[in-house]
């Protein structure tokens, strides 16, 4: 994924918004350690309706609530940063932040970062104009890649096992093409520069909700893997001590009534 090319958007508890140096947050806001209080920067991505600046431009969204609410348990003063999920990944491998959500631990990662016990579980779905339905509709994976389907990805994102095949042959991972957010999916797809693009259902089902799409979607039959998803926290940051009692504060929010939800299926 791209480094920091948008700006950053520091937004804390009490939603104040600023445009100080990445640097120069680091450096005011201490890693955790026994002691309280503390402090954690939490990076977060437009992902609605998870997380996103709603229209009184207050930061809102259920993933936003259920950091809140982790801080609250752990007694930690939470602030956000905004970027896309390219740079997100690339703040916790430099340090410029603590820790982001939705991530999938891998060996690559652990030489960078540290990560909670999994929360929820990681979907995806391949989508592409109602239209074309008909050229697809009957597809697997392998006639998709055989029939030079045109793939978006998101960078930095894993999406399963059936996808890095993909990725990983050297023959077919040419149709794929690598956006940083579904924004940029959707102008590829309308400028037919791909054929379909991958997302999560329940981000898609939102927005399928409120008609937030130029062209009607469909979704194909073809199954992915599903990834178990964690938070991810920068070891230039956090101690090992320090997740043990974030896992401990994530069990115990995960069990609060307000978020049984069908997001936090596991």
């Amino acid at each position: 994924m791209r480094l920091f090319n948008i700006p950053i958007i520091v937004v804390s508890l009490t939603l104040t918004f600023g445009w100080p140096d990445r640097l120069a947050a680091a450096e005011i806001i201490p890693s955790p350690t026994n002691s309280t209080p503390c402090a954690l920067t939490f990076g977060w991505g437009e992902w609605r309706p998870l997380s996103y600046i709603d229209e009184s431009g207050k930061l809102v969204g259920l993933q936003i609530e259920f950091v809140k609410a982790i801080g609250e348990e752990l007694e930690c003063k939470i602030n956000f940063v905004q970027n896309d999920w390219s740079g997100l990944v690339a703040a916790i491998e430099q340090g410029s932040i603590d820790f982001i959500p939705d991530a999938t631990q891998t060996k690559k990662r652990l030489q960078f970062a540290l990560f909670s016990e999994r929360y929820r579980k990681d979907t995806f779905a391949i989508y592409v104009p109602k239209t074309e339905r008909d050229k697809y509709d009957d597809s697997d994976l392998t006639d998709l890649i055989n029939s030079g389907f045109r793939l978006a990805l998101t960078r930095r994102v894993l999406y399963g096992k059936e996808i890095e095949s993909w990725q990983n042959d050297k023959s077919s991972n040419q149709l794929l093409e690598y956006s940083d957010n579904l924004s940029e999916h959707i102008e590829k797809l309308v400028a037919m520069k791909i054929d379909g693009f991958i997302e999560d259902p329940y981000v898609m089902a939102y927005k399928f909700k409120r008609k937030q799409f130029e062209l009607d979607m469909f979704v194909l039959p073809v199954e992915i893997s599903s990834h178990s998803a964690r938070f991810m926290f920068s070891k230039k940051r956090i101690s090992a001590k320090f997740i043990i009692r974030f896992n401990e504060a994530l069990k115990k929010v995960k069990q609060q009534p307000r978020f049984k939800t069908n997001w936090l299926r596991f």
